[in-house]
């Protein structure tokens, strides 16, 4: 190190001191941290935890499709394994094969035949953040997809895939070779095996999106969103449950339920939408009881095609100056997007400020509710209207059917839709800001408390549209159980569910300490600052040292310690998440982000990048005695 360097790093270790960023005193305490945006996946600890799947001729096709979510914890060891089934003729996905540091799908016949289809840069690109890797293999080629996109693409004459002997499958670790180094360190979701080779524009389509189990060619799924208990189980019509661990009981070698942060939902190409032309198209929902609770919430996605005619009505469960309720894009020509509550002939409105042309042509969430004394609309997670009144509990006389897409049974021009919907749901109560912003963007699973009605739309054909809730209310196309000019048209959905506007990454990387590798950032929880679930964790960091997660704004990088401080100590300056922390017996700390205890001058604001990093001790380094992790840059949302 020049004397330059140095001095920068002399002068940033004193105002560091100078800032209580770095005390000379001991340190200790511990923190968690949980969120949810995907329901949940498994921890894999890179020892001995798997998940052990029994053998059967349906996961021994010619040819194969292999893909899952995964978030690296770190680097990985050398031939670690996501996925393994087979000894000699075997398939595998990998995050290492024989030190090459490499993602990549492996198939190998016998001890001396194997095909690579090889990612083109080091795994430790993936460290900290989820990503999706699907290996595809045919009878003469192999591919590999990151996040959809094609990274290897190789032929070979290995022909159709082989499985003697045959074996059981297995995830998170090599076996059945017992290496104590081809076991996964990270978290593993949405796993997917196929009977065929899916052509590339299938998974550049569908790579992001989740599926229904049915779909042909689809012999195993594995969701991981049981959140507890010794069994995964498989969606697809196959039954191949998966078994944590080596036995039935609870042991060392069960993987950790946690709750899931990856992007995964109904994403570009993914599930189906329904059109409706704006002249007659409709869906019918039979008349329930259960659709005429006191209170109520109502929310859809639409996306509007153009200007809306006067009175058009994307919802509407209320006769003709009747009493009831309808989600609105226009009410006698004002252009507004509403939620109108009618009773014995006084209307509340909760209406959005905006004209609604300003939606045309993209996907929105848009939800009303009503309480005995207020009533609200919003419009992607953000309340735009909020109306006082006295009319009390909502009333549902005459009784009608439901409508989607038209303002039936008013039998008045105008009131038809023109655009898409997709995700409509019900709740027989007044939903609370915390709940509407913690699911707007999410998919249920249907038997969510109060929720009565919940129309997904992903059927895809046919004249029903099923209810996910568990109060059946199917609905029907069109004005009759046939095929006519009044059914809406299926399309293939592009709607953003499952999708936060936030997301963490590396960007700056420090040195290596005295475990052989450099300690590194992941992040666990929601990015959404409402939710206080978000937490930073350290993996690789020396066992039993003390240290700091610290944060700011601008990124840096000086020498300082061992290692690189990423983070610029200049105005704001950095900010400390006390108290400090001991790294456990596994390399790993982390320490929840409690939004409201910040420092008015470190207060994390949503949509702007803030940087976070771990200073820590080493004294068995043999260097200067600290060093840092690798920096993460993390964007949050409201």
């Amino acid at each position: 190190m020049n004397g330059g360097q140095s001095r920068s790093t002399l002068t940033l270790t004193g105002m560091l001191l100078g800032a209580g960023l770095i005390s000379t005193s001991a340190f200790g305490g511990t923190s968690t941290g949980s969120g949810s945006l995907a329901g949940h996946c498994l921890a894999f600890d890179g020892v001995d935890d798997l998940v052990h799947v029994v053998r059967s001729v349906a996961l021994e096709p010619a040819e194969i499709t292999v893909e899952m979510w995964a978030r690296l914890d770190g680097p990985q060891d050398w031939n670690s394994r996501l996925l393994r089934k087979g000894e000699h003729d075997a398939y595998f996905i990998t995050a290492d094969q024989d030190n090459d540091q490499r993602m990549q799908l492996l198939v190998t016949r016998g001890t001396e035949y194997r095909v690579t289809a090889t990612d083109i840069q080091p795994h430790t690109a993936y460290i900290g953040t989820w990503h999706h890797f699907v290996g595809v293999y045919s009878t003469n080629q192999a591919e590999f997809f990151v996040d959809g996109a094609i990274q290897a693409q190789v032929s070979h004459d290995l022909g159709a895939l082989t499985h003697l002997p045959l074996t059981d499958l297995y995830i998170g670790a090599g076996l059945p070779v017992t290496l104590q180094n081809e076991y996964f360190r990270g978290r593993i979701d949405e796993v997917r095996i196929w009977n065929h080779a899916r052509d590339i524009g299938d998974i550049e389509a569908n790579w992001s999106g989740t599926y229904l189990g049915t779909e042909p060619g689809l012999v195993a799924y594995w969701r991981f969103d049981e959140g507890s208990g010794q069994i995964a189980h498989d969606s697809s019509p196959f039954g191949h449950d998966g078994e944590l661990g080596l036995t039935a009981g609870e042991d060392a070698s069960d993987p950790t339920w946690v709750v899931s942060d990856a992007p995964i939902g109904a994403a570009t190409g993914s599930g189906y939408a329904l059109a409706f032309d704006g002249v007659e198209d409709l869906v019918l929902v039979p008349r329930s009881a259960s659709l005429e609770p006191e209170e109520i919430t109502v929310e859809m996605w639409a996306r509007l095609n153009g200007p809306q005619d006067w009175n058009t009505r994307l919802l509407r469960k209320a006769g003709h100056f009747g009493n009831g309720y309808t989600l609105s894009a226009d009410r006698d020509f004002d252009q507004r997007m509403q939620f109108i509550v009618s009773k014995d002939g006084v209307l509340v409105q909760a209406r959005d400020p905006a004209v609604h042309t300003v939606y045309d042509g993209a996907w929105h969430h848009f939800a009303g509710v009503y309480g005995t004394n207020f009533a609200q609309f919003w419009v992607d997670g953000y309340p735009v209207a909020n109306e006082v009144h006295a009319l009390g509990p909502m009333s549902h006389v005459p009784l009608t059917d439901l409508y989607l897409g038209a303002g039936l049974p008013s039998p008045e021009p105008g009131e038809y839709f023109a655009g898409q919907i997709d995700e409509v749901r019900i709740w027989n109560r007044a939903r609370s800001v915390e709940e509407i912003q913690r699911d707007w963007y999410r998919q249920l699973l249907g038997t969510e408390p109060g929720l009565v009605a919940y129309w997904k739309f992903n059927e895809g054909a046919g004249q029903t549209v099923y209810d996910q809730s568990t109060a059946g209310n199917d609905g029907q196309l069109g004005a009759t159980s046939l095929p006519e000019p009044s059914d809406p048209t299926w399309v293939v959905s592009d709607i953003p569910l499952d999708w936060a506007p936030g997301y963490a990454a590396l960007y700056c990387y420090s040195h290596p300490n005295s475990t052989g590798v450099q300690a590194s950032m992941t992040f666990a929880g929601s990015f959404a600052i409402q939710d206080n679930t978000a937490a930073v964790e350290v993996v690789h960091a020396p066992v039993g040292h003390a240290g700091v997660f610290f944060y700011g704004r601008n990124p840096f990088q000086v020498p300082m310690g061992d290692g690189n401080l990423c983070i610029s100590p200049y105005s704001p300056g950095l900010f400390r998440l006390m108290p400090p922390l001991q790294v456990d017996f596994t390399g790993h700390a982390v320490r929840q982000i409690d939004f409201g205890a910040l420092s008015p001058l470190g207060q994390i604001t949503p949509g702007t990048p803030w940087r976070f990093q771990f200073w820590f001790r080493d004294w068995a380094a043999g260097g200067t005695g600290t060093n840092l992790s690798d920096a993460m840059e993390v964007t949050f949302w409201p």
